[in-house]
């Protein structure tokens, strides 16, 4: 993956911003500029180079075994050239969306990071300015395995403002730095909020979760803080475990359904820690 990430002193931004991304910071408020990002695709590597012969070659044996069960009147030749024009034009095809997407990611997505929030700016469409009170983070991130050997890992956040606005970050584009900094800076403004309110009698949503101080909320069932054994992440999912039933997982939750999941872990962990509940 590649990332460009050049940082803005007061004195060099108003020279390096774009003006209309200067002046969308100051009029919706976002403070002082901190960090451009331009996210760019996943370098083509020679694994992916050697992918993309193989399957070229194995679209052909496909397509020529296919010929030579339909079509007994052609003659071997005939059906090479056949399959093999088929394949040009089904990896053709392949490289079309590959350049898309390179396109997309090297010339039409920057990221602005300033003080109080984020502005999202895409070419051909508006800038988008995200505040981080006012905004819930979805994050997901994939692991893949070839042959049970681990191959690599994906990063997407889903990110939704008060007003509606939403955007997502996620492949070909090298998304996890500026991901993770956009979860960090919602956690940091957050997170003392939430406490607050907890404190304050009020019940906490993150989607299909809920933290009040009788206990969690997963639908209609209500596990009180005193019968929580452990909450982990296995796997890309929250598993709430009880005490009364260590045996059996009380609820199991997708990371990803999870809006600001990142406070809601940061949540329990400080409030199972200070209880001494766990």
């Amino acid at each position: 993956m590649t990332q460009d990430k050049r940082p803005l002193s007061s004195s060099s931004s108003s020279q390096t911003l774009p003006p209309e991304i200067s002046h969308l910071a100051q009029t919706s408020s976002l403070g002082k500029m901190l960090t451009d990002y331009t996210l760019a695709p996943r370098k083509v590597t020679l694994r992916r180079v050697a992918g993309l012969i193989l399957t070229f070659c194995l679209i052909i044996v496909g397509l020529m075994l296919l010929f030579l069960t339909t079509h007994d009147d052609l003659s071997f030749g005939d059906h090479l050239i056949s399959s093999t024009i088929l394949a040009l034009l089904l990896c053709a095809a392949w490289i079309v969306i590959l350049v898309r997407e390179a396109w997309h990611g090297i010339y039409l997505l920057h990221v602005y990071i300033c003080d109080h929030g984020f502005i999202y700016a895409q070419k051909h469409r508006s800038p988008k300015p995200f505040h981080w009170e006012k905004i819930q983070v979805w994050r997901s991130v994939t692991r893949y395995y070839r042959y049970k050997v681990y191959s690599g890992t994906s990063y997407a956040y889903t990110i939704r403002s008060q007003d509606g606005h939403q955007v997502k970050l996620a492949n070909p584009l090298d998304v996890q730095r500026v991901g993770e900094i956009i979860c960090n800076e919602v956690t940091k403004r957050l997170f003392p909020q939430a406490i607050q309110s907890y404190h304050a009698g009020q019940t906490l949503r993150f989607g299909p979760l809920s933290l009040s101080q009788q206990g969690i909320v997963h639908g209609f069932f209500t596990l009180a803080w005193t019968d929580v054994a452990s909450i982990t992440v296995q796997n890309g999912f929250i598993v709430i475990m009880s005490r009364q039933s260590r045996r059996f997982t009380w609820a199991k939750v997708a990371f990803s359904k999870i809006p600001n999941g990142f406070i809601f872990l940061a949540l329990v962990d400080s409030l199972l820690k200070s209880d001494g509940k766990c």
